[in-house]
């Protein structure tokens, strides 16, 4: 495959939240994104999507899919992430050449890679692109939240070390995680809970409810850490909620600990 670089995925650095991590360990980080929904075929509790440039929350929705609202937002963010699922859907799953793509995409000083801070795996043979991605890279360490469990029960036991998965609570597939042990990525947004997060004035831990003694994850140090990689943790429920919704309300009062 000749690759000219109009032909080459788009990588991002660091945002806000990946900043504080790449500050934390030292590492120059870049993301990868898909079209939030188009590309999650497993998304349930947070499933939402852009058409026609206007954000669209699924039947079951509890909490708004932040990287959908990034894209209703900012047309630049859309089309980046519309270019790169385009591009690749048209290697029509054959897995030496999405490798071989992604790879040569991948910017030359990237030491850390987050898949999908829009998107997901959307079907085996992508998934699979990955792991060989990730196996013929070794001095990169790539990490990703992921609702396509089946495909990563299907090659649990040929994971490369150096990409760490975590299952992310509330999709159709939430059955397999305890069942295969997976370690998993909750969103706190009930009221209760985050009001009495507030109350503790501690919020790195979840002090009470079904998730309590979970440590709260605010700069992807749990997702991206091996070490931690058999550890479960918490996520606080982001900005920009439907208004009148349960999660909305739980915003507003984790509002009030400022920058969360």
């Amino acid at each position: 495959m000749d690759m000219k670089e109009n032909n080459m995925l788009k990588f991002s650095p660091a945002n806000a939240k990946l900043k504080l991590l790449e500050d934390r360990i030292d590492k120059k980080i870049y993301s990868f994104s898909l079209l939030s929904g188009h590309s999650c075929p497993f998304a349930h509790n947070c499933y939402s999507k852009v058409i026609n440039r206007k954000i669209v929350d699924g039947p079951n929705t509890q909490f708004r899919c932040f990287s959908a609202s990034q894209e209703s937002f900012y047309p630049k963010t859309y089309d980046a992430r519309e270019y790169n699922f385009n591009l690749i859907k048209a290697e029509k799953g054959n897995i030496n050449n999405l490798s071989y793509l992604i790879r040569e995409s991948i910017p030359k000083n990237a030491e850390v890679i987050r898949i999908h801070i829009g998107g997901d795996f959307y079907n085996q043979s992508y998934f699979d692109s990955w792991l060989d991605v990730a196996n013929r890279t070794p001095h990169i360490n790539y990490y990703a939240y992921t609702k396509s469990l089946y495909y990563w029960i299907a090659r649990k036991q040929v994971i490369p070390k150096n990409l760490v998965l975590t299952a992310s609570y509330g999709g159709k597939l939430d059955n397999l995680i305890s069942k295969h042990r997976l370690r998993k990525a909750v969103v706190i947004h009930d009221v209760k809970t985050c009001q009495a997060i507030v109350d503790s004035g501690n919020s790195d831990i979840v002090p009470c409810g079904k998730y309590k003694g979970y440590e709260i994850d605010h700069d992807d140090f749990h997702a991206y850490d091996p070490k931690l990689k058999n550890k479960s943790f918490g996520l606080l429920v982001h900005n920009l909620m439907p208004k009148g919704s349960e999660a909305s309300k739980a915003v507003n009062i984790l509002n009030g600990i400022g920058s969360y």
